[in-house]
């Protein structure tokens, strides 16, 4: 899979997101840490590099520096893709979180996963849990098995405040997917951090990230509105 480095495109925004925004965006081709969308605070910061495939993080975490408190007309979308060398690769992503540090994980917030098992299986699960210890459903946590090693996954999050869908989907093989839907009105009240995990067995790499609130019916058209940003920003970069 090839990808084709970007410039960093930087918006200034005001530190609570409202009327719909990018929150963050990155390909991660600045090589370091933008300080202009992310925070490590106190946590492990990621590694970071290039390849073949393009520029990516590995073994770190990461949080925005803004905060979005997701609603049914201004829900939160978190989206991106990600490789997983081998067993116990391991992605998170983080919501409604004060990003305040408690061994490795924050001391509030939700916690959804995406997760290739350990001892060298294939097996691949969608997981979610509360952190704070609030009620949650778990009904719909995802297992399934594939070929999954070495393989590109792409990733969203959408969370309305009240019913949050995890989905994943490789790249590869679009049939190899799985959706799952939560239910949850958890930390609302709280600081909503949005935060990111990528480690685990063999190094996987996180490639590019968005984190939006969308306002609805807008969120419908937010690959769109993606690809057009890309797109402007590509044709930039070709005239340099």
């Amino acid at each position: 899979m090839k990808k084709i480095a970007l410039h960093i495109l930087t918006i200034s925004l005001t530190a609570v997101v409202s009327n719909g925004a990018i929150i963050a965006v990155d390909d991660f081709s600045l090589g370091s840490l933008d300080t202009s969308q992310w925070a490590t605070n106190g946590f492990s910061g990621p590694t970071y590099g290039s390849d073949l495939d393009g520029s990516y993080i590995e073994n770190g975490y990461l949080w925005t520096k803004l905060q979005h408190t997701p609603t049914v007309s201004e829900p939160l979308v978190v989206s991106g893709s990600w490789l997983t060398p081998g067993s116990g690769s391991l992605l998170k992503i983080y919501t409604r979180t004060s990003a305040v540090k408690n061994t490795t994980d924050p001391t509030t917030g939700l916690s959804f996963d995406h997760w290739l098992g350990e001892g060298g299986s294939t097996l691949n699960q969608l997981l979610a849990y509360d952190i704070s210890g609030a009620p949650f459903d778990f009904s719909s946590v995802g297992t399934w098995s594939s070929d999954a090693p070495g393989s590109f996954w792409d990733f969203e999050l959408i969370d309305d405040g009240s019913n949050i869908t995890w989905s994943v989907v490789q790249q590869s093989n679009p049939a190899n997917n799985a959706v799952s839907t939560f239910t949850t009105t958890s930390n609302l009240d709280a600081p909503n951090y949005i935060g990111l995990y990528v480690g685990g067995g063999d190094n996987p790499r996180l490639y590019n990230v968005t984190v939006a609130a969308v306002p609805e019916p807008a969120s419908a058209g937010l690959i769109g509105l993606s690809a057009l940003v890309i797109f402007l920003i590509r044709r930039n970069f070709g005239r340099e």
